[in-house]
């Protein structure tokens, strides 16, 4: 039952979200171009990794809220939790000194935002896909939890 549900809320993100990414870049170039400046473009690499990347992202964090609820058995603190894990750690390293805002951001979900990234920075914590990697090993470590709470409360 879990994997079925976790299937589908992933998947109804990733295309929600697929749709919303292409959607904008489509929408947006007009009136970038209207008012002089370039379009970001699907031919584009980074754009595109960031358009498919974002399908992505969306839908691991369906994934991660559909275990967090399966643990907590309650929607509204599953929420905050998925809420907190994934917008704290940005909040939080802005008052750390630098060293110790890397580590929060290299360790923490939000670490997945990275595949959204279309500008280099150099001071980045994470590459985009390491940081995929990130929301991808919370996500699976999550499910995994999601399992062992139900065979432990079925049983």
């Amino acid at each position: 039952m879990l994997a079925a549900k976790a299937t589908v809320a992933g998947a109804v993100s990733s295309a929600a979200g697929l749709v919303a990414a292409f959607g904008s870049l489509l929408l947006v170039a007009p009136v970038l171009r209207s008012n002089g400046l370039d379009a970001p473009s699907l031919a584009d690499g980074t754009v595109l990794r960031a358009a498919c990347g974002t399908a992505a992202l969306l839908g691991l964090v369906a994934v991660l809220a559909v275990c967090a609820g399966t643990i907590l058995r309650h929607g509204a603190a599953a929420i905050s939790v998925v809420l907190l894990l994934l917008l704290v750690p940005y909040i939080a390293a802005t008052g750390l000194p630098l060293s110790a805002a890397r580590w929060v951001e290299r360790l923490s979900p939000a670490a997945g935002f990275e595949i959204q990234r279309t500008v280099p920075q150099h001071d980045a914590a994470l590459g985009p896909w390491a940081g995929l990697g990130v929301l991808c090993a919370f996500t699976a470590a999550a499910y995994g939890l999601a399992l062992w709470r139900i065979r432990r409360s079925d049983a």
